[in-house]
């Protein structure tokens, strides 16, 4: 940590007066100053006679256990003001939150709070950093709405109504640079990597070779950083708001190794764009801050002290490309992902049509990239209904999009009504204002995970005729049915006229049936066998069955009433007895006299017949069962059937109470 501190001190003596920031002279006089006192408080002892710390590394160490195990302020200021005590007299501990965060500021990283527009028309910054309102909209700057008198000062007219937090990068590789173990790092991609020619590694890309042909002087020096930029809405409150949405800009860094470069530790956020709303097509307007420093990155580049190999040398910088799903895909290359013209790549030569029934706009013209002979070209049928004869159109290149854009107006700010619009570009994006950009043979890139995720999930969604996945439905048969494809899935009318039936008879691919499928009724196999069982043991099956029938659990409790209002003085002894012995014959009894009854509570109140049919083997549930005895000549058995159920049992003695029982039954 010192080594780095001093390194980026130390810096500052060998660049020389050209290659100056324009900061003001007091601003450097003051962050050297802090520097200058952390070195101190570096040197300078916790006690007399400690030799272990010193009170920055006290502190450093203290702020670290501090930031692990996630203390709130109000304890570690406890913490400090009792160690301050169990130290020996004299000692440099700080005994506040204050002083002990004043000691670290020096070695913290640059932070810059930009109002914004609320309608996302302007950064208060350059010209317009001392206007209290939008030039553009003539919104107000600052959240109050009403302003009784405005400050000529803007930080004392409240907060705005909208910040982006930026998060300036050129400090940030300065730093990254100064530590040797990172400098070292940053060589990897040309030092210590595999060449093989396989791709396993941005580095390995045609891009990456295509960047080293076009720009020698970039191609020289191995440590100037390639980076990856990336951007996505997020909900920083959960559920408590499911429409705020928060941008923040994060970039990667590609000189690192596979392993490194994704990892949260080398991952900046240059850029955090406050909701709730998200900027969307706007969102140019805050990248404005980092393009100005990628400017300056690529020429004429920045002096950096190098801790490896203990070297000033001057840093260059490029973006990459750009990953992102495919809606912000749209934001960031002002490319119109949307409507009848929505490939990025195919343009003016998008297949696209629009379905009557599910309203949306769909993309065909895939097997174009087919081979000139495949059969599916010809299968007019299982496609749209059009055999397909053309070939894919060449991507087109940065120097002719560039053209198509160069002259684009932008109009950011407050939405304005707009007709149907069949352009393809939506605004000049401001990453054309790169020197570079149009040299780049891709520039924009889909994340994975959404090709993995979305597309994966409709198609096995799909297959598997998953509910609420399959994008398989009643107004996509009928689409069908109006391109004239696919007639013998097209959906039927039911008798009733109002429902739609698309699924009559069809079956899901992807999974296979099992063996006991459509058996869960229960089949029996071997051992056919017709048998005539006890009254007394009918009677026990039959009080059993209807116990666990909910269609009777109304007239059970009728029944337990009745017994009860009849026998008011007998036990619940007494009472379970008889509901056991006379329900069965109530309930018929009952359900004879009734005229509205439901059929499957009539068939249960008459009984079960007298003969029982009984197998060997049975299939119920995708399960086989065996009897014992049949069981018993298989060499790989199956035969404990368990049952957990419950029964009411009374103890014998003159008290009479009520017991739950658990009872495990093994039979066969």
């Amino acid at each position: 940590m010192f080594n780095v501190l001093e390194n980026e001190v130390g810096e500052n003596d060998n660049v020389d007066e050209n290659d100056k920031n324009d900061e003001d002279d007091n601003g450097d006089a003051n962050k050297n100053d802090g520097f200058q006192q952390v070195f101190a408080d570096s040197k300078e002892d916790l006690y007399e006679g400690c030799k272990k710390y010193s009170k920055l590394s006290a502190v450093l160490r203290l702020f670290n256990v501090k930031a692990n195990h996630n203390w709130s302020d109000k304890s570690f200021k406890e913490l400090l003001k009792v160690f301050h005590d169990m130290l020996p007299v004299g000692n440099k501990l700080p005994v506040s939150l204050y002083e002990a965060k004043k000691m670290l500021c020096p070695m913290g990283m640059e932070m810059e709070r930009i109002a914004a527009c609320p309608n996302d028309c302007v950064l208060y910054r350059n010209q317009y950093k001392d206007l209290h309102e939008c030039p553009k909209c003539g919104a107000s700057r600052y959240e109050r709405k009403k302003q009784t008198k405005v400050s000529g000062n803007v930080t004392k007219n409240g907060p705005p109504a909208k910040v982006l937090w930026y998060f300036p990068i050129i400090p940030r590789l300065k730093r990254l640079f100064a530590s040797p173990k990172d400098a070292k790092l940053l060589r990897w991609h040309e030092e210590e990597r595999k060449k093989d020619g396989k791709l396993r590694h941005v580095v390995d890309s045609p891009q990456w070779r295509n960047i080293d042909h076009t720009f020698d002087e970039f191609r020289n020096e191995i440590r100037n950083i390639r980076f990856g930029l990336s951007s996505y809405g997020i909900n920083p409150f959960g559920n408590m708001s499911s429409r705020h949405s928060t941008w923040p800009v994060l970039l990667c860094i590609y000189n690192l190794p596979p392993w490194l470069c994704m990892k949260r530790k080398y991952i900046m956020m240059s850029l955090f764009i406050q909701g709730p709303k998200q900027p969307g097509n706007k969102i140019d307007v805050y990248l404005s801050p980092l393009i100005d420093n990628l400017k300056t990155l690529w020429s004429p580049g920045v002096q950096v002290y190098d801790g490896y190999l203990h070297e000033n040398f001057r840093l260059r910088a490029m973006i990459f490309c750009t990953i992102s799903d495919f809606p912000a895909y749209g934001n960031l290359s002002g490319c119109d992902t949307k409507g009848a013209k929505a490939c990025p790549i195919c343009h003016d030569y998008t297949c696209s049509r629009w379905l009557k029934y599910c309203k949306k706009t769909v993309y065909m013209g895939h097997r174009r990239s087919l081979p000139p002979d495949h059969p599916y070209r010809n299968m007019d049928n299982l496609f749209d209904g059009y055999s397909e004869f053309g070939s894919l159109p060449l991507p087109s290149n940065g120097e002719t999009v560039f053209s198509q854009v160069e002259n684009f107006q932008n109009e950011f700010g407050k939405k304005r009504k707009r007709g149907k619009s069949v352009e393809i570009w939506k605004k000049r994006s401001i990453f054309w204002d790169l020197p570079y950009w149009k040299d780049l043979q891709v520039r924009h890139c889909i994340d994975v995970m959404h090709i993995e995720k979305n597309v994966c999930d409709s198609l096995i969604g799909l297959l598997l005729n998953i509910p609420g996945k399959t994008k398989d439905g009643v107004n996509a048969r009928k689409d069908m049915v109006d391109m004239k494809i696919r007639p013998e899935i097209a959906p039927q009318e039911n008798s009733d006229g109002k429902r739609t039936d698309y699924l009559h008879g069809s079956k899901s691919i992807g999974l296979s049936e099992g063996r006991h499928e459509g058996r869960l009724a229960g089949v029996g196999t071997i051992g056919k066998k017709e048998e005539f069982p006890s009254k007394d043991y009918m009677h026990q099956a039959h009080y059993t069955v209807l116990q666990h029938m909910t269609c009777i659990g109304i007239y059970v409790h009728e029944h337990k009433r009745f017994l009860k209002t009849t026998n008011r003085n007998k036990s619940d002894k007494f009472l379970a007895v008889e509901h056991y012995n006379t329900f069965a014959s109530w309930l018929k009894d009952k359900i004879s006299n009734l005229v509205d009854v439901d059929e499957e509570v009539k068939r249960l109140a008459y009984g079960p017949s007298e003969s029982v049919t009984k197998y060997q083997g049975y299939d119920i549930n995708g399960y086989t069962f065996y009897m014992k005895q049949q069981d018993a000549k298989s060499t790989l058995q199956n035969s404990g059937v368990t049952l957990i159920a419950t029964t009411t049992g009374f103890p014998r003695g003159r008290r009479s109470r009520r017991i739950l029982i658990m009872v495990l039954l093994k039979k066969f």
